[in-house]
């Protein structure tokens, strides 16, 4: 277990191969409240905000207590996706990549313009001139931290159209928009109002405020709706280099995007960790597909568990969605150990179907 905590925080490729299961496995299911203990302690959030342990201790234990039971959006999930965006935010061109280019402007320009010891380029390169956490106030740690760790607590094991389809008690209640994003949103910030594991209490009225409003935002833009409109704003800014992290609506909008990739980088880690949580994400795909049956409905592409195709499933999620995303983070900072992962296991999904196609090709020609 310690081995394992001690990765968790590691980094270059070694902190990237940590395996929240593995962690659950060593604590009993506590995947979520080692690991954020950990990470409280290694970033020094404890002292610098004046956190009161206690208080955190018990934060991390009704946030864990929060998640249901579900196959994959559960407390796992929670510290695997805690565990990225730590990663995410202080890893460095030096951690994986020596050779990586540097932020233009001195040290502490939060400006992503990328030069490759020539003039700088208009676009802005991949790495970043440090780690991110560089450019980042204890307070946005905290709440890139408490965001990620609670930005699925309440799961239900289902998705937001089924929510809608159904006229969920959730959706009538959040009007269709980003059901189950302000439901976990909500969540966090109802189980806070108890000040024994109230997190925030030692902060300020406005560092309060300012954490609440950022968590919002990330949490809310962990639904795949806002995707595709979020990696095309993304990259148009790194186009066009105006991207500065010295202003808060920009240095936002980062970690929204770190908590979103975190939150959909299972195919980035290596092919085993990433083979444990396809079974996960599948199953409970297959558990939706039970209840549209029952309920008469069409069942979700992918989603009946009597005609599965999981490396279609997984090859349509890592072009169209995970690729892109990570393609746009990699002009941030460098993830090519991410996109080698990438690659490798999109391979391995084509060759899986390949192998699928050809025993089906056989199996008509026998009949």
């Amino acid at each position: 277990m310690n081995a394992l905590l001690e990765q968790s925080t590691a980094r270059g490729t070694e902190g990237w191969d940590f395996d929240a299961i593995a962690l659950a496995e060593a604590t009993n299911g506590h995947s979520l409240m080692f690991f954020a203990y950990h990470a409280f302690k290694r970033t020094g959030l404890l002292e610098k905000l004046e956190l009161e342990r206690a208080v955190v201790l018990k934060f991390l234990q009704r946030v864990e207590l929060g998640y249901d039971d579900n196959a994959y959006h559960n407390q796992d999930h929670a510290c695997d996706v805690a565990q990225g965006v730590m990663w995410l935010l202080h890893t460095s061109a030096d951690d994986v990549s020596p050779r990586g280019a540097r932020l233009s402007g001195g040290e502490g320009d939060g400006r992503v313009s990328a030069t490759n010891g020539s003039a700088p380029s208009a676009k802005a390169s991949r790495t970043s001139y440090s780690a991110l956490a560089s450019f980042m106030e204890p307070a946005d740690v905290l709440a890139l931290l408490v965001g990620s760790l609670a930005h699925d607590v309440g799961h239900t094991g289902t998705s937001n159209a089924f929510h809608v389809a159904t006229s969920s008690e959730l959706a009538i209640l959040y009007n269709d928009r980003s059901t189950l994003e302000n439901h976990h949103c909500a969540t966090l910030f109802d189980l806070c109002r108890d000040e024994t594991c109230d997190v925030f209490k030692t902060l300020s009225v406005a560092k309060r405020r300012y954490v609440r409003d950022l968590i919002i935002a990330m949490i809310l833009n962990t639904d795949m709706a806002v995707h595709f409109k979020n990696v095309d704003r993304m990259s148009a800014a790194l186009s066009a280099g105006d991207l500065d992290l010295n202003k808060q609506d920009d240095k936002s909008f980062v970690l929204e995007m770190i908590i979103h990739a975190a939150d959909i980088g299972n195919p980035c880690r290596t092919e085993a960790i990433y083979a444990r949580w396809t079974e996960r994400i599948m199953n409970e795909f297959y558990e939706q597909g039970d209840l549209e049956k029952q309920n008469g409905m069409p069942v979700t592409n992918f989603f009946d568990r009597e005609a599965p195709n999981v490396p279609k499933c997984q090859m349509g999620f890592i072009n169209f969605i995970v690729t892109p995303l990570f393609n746009v983070v990699a002009e941030l900072i460098d993830v090519q150990p991410l996109l080698h992962n990438l690659k490798t296991n999109l391979a391995a999904r084509q060759q899986e179907e390949r192998e699928a196609t050809l025993a089906a090709q056989k199996a008509a020609k026998a009949l």
